[in-house]
């Protein structure tokens, strides 16, 4: 049973990095252009995560402290 569970446990570590090993070129793909759509998603990723901010904050609604609409 002890052997076991020290199996499952490196078997759940080795699942949990491998995904972080990967391929070190995708086939087809230079460096320059893993970087370059790995910049890309994190941009994408970094601006969806402002937004998802700024809407959970409500800070992108008009300010409502007057009864006057302030365009």
């Amino acid at each position: 049973m002890r052997l076991m569970k020290r199996f499952v446990a490196l078997a759940l570590l080795a699942a949990m990095f491998s995904p972080m090993l990967g391929c070190a070129q995708a086939v087809g793909a230079s460096q320059a252009d893993m970087k370059r759509q790995f910049k890309r998603v994190m941009l994408y990723d970094k601006q969806m995560m402002v937004d998802d901010l700024a809407l959970a904050t409500l800070t992108v609604r008009p300010l409502r402290t007057t009864r006057w609409v302030l365009d």
